[in-house]
């Protein structure tokens, strides 16, 4: 092999993995399955998408090693590829957020402060939270609340969120958490409670974060191994 053909094979390697990254739609898959596996026909639920187009854009997912599949009778299941596409879909949010202005005036003003140690910050947090001195409002879908929460973590729909101010503790500051530091469900769910005069705060932390800083995850659902479909396997 020549130096040209090694340099040629290292950029198509390094451009297939950049370009699975530039479309929303699977940006918005990402995000989803950061939370665990899912398949394809709740993604596209989730998404707002049809089948079809979803299956299209997880096949590009698939062809740069970014998810990985298994089927299960007729359905298939997608989750990411490795412990390494979670950072790196994490740092991609948090460059963006640091080099493009809007995107950090959107998180100053819509998402809120950073804790400056998150992970010193949730100890405290879970502590707080087994005394019972704050409630813990886990705002994402059900199927992934069951997948993995945070103890002691209490599933409300983000929809119905303002409903179930009243049978909140009096008096307890409330956190709210969903996906992540850049996840609107949570980010909505403050601002709409601080409208009901709720103390409440966004966690800016979701599951992937939590279990990654080595800080224990609650479940309720048995984990699948994924394995890689053959090259001709349709979604």
């Amino acid at each position: 092999m020549t130096p040209s053909e090694a340099l040629r094979i290292k950029n198509e390697a390094i451009a297939r993995l950049a370009q699975a990254f530039t479309n929303p739609v699977r940006l918005r898959l990402l995000g989803i399955l950061n939370q665990g596996e899912a398949s394809v026909e709740v993604l596209a639920e989730k998404t707002g998408q049809s089948g079809a187009n979803t299956s299209a854009q997880l096949r590009q997912l698939a062809s740069a090693n970014v998810v990985v599949a298994r089927r299960e009778g007729r359905h298939i299941y997608y989750r990411l590829a490795s412990p390494g596409v979670r950072r790196l879909w994490k740092s991609l949010q948090e460059e963006a957020a640091a080099s493009s202005p809007a995107l950090r005036e959107l998180v100053r003003d819509w998402y809120g402060p950073l804790d400056p140690d998150d992970v010193a910050a949730a100890r405290v947090l879970m502590a707080r939270v087994v005394a019972g001195e704050v409630t813990l409002l886990d705002v994402r879908p059900p199927d992934e609340h069951a997948a993995g929460h945070l103890p002691g973590a209490r599933n409300i729909s983000a929809d119905t969120i303002e409903a179930v101010v009243d049978t909140l503790p009096p008096g307890r500051p409330v956190v709210v958490y969903c996906r992540g530091r850049y996840c609107v469900l949570a980010a909505d769910c403050v601002r709409r409670l601080q409208g009901r005069g709720v103390d409440v705060r966004n966690l800016a932390m979701g599951v992937a974060d939590w279990e990654a800083a080595g800080l224990p995850v609650s479940s309720s659902a048995a984990s699948r191994p994924a394995v890689a479909l053959p090259e001709n396997t349709t979604a």
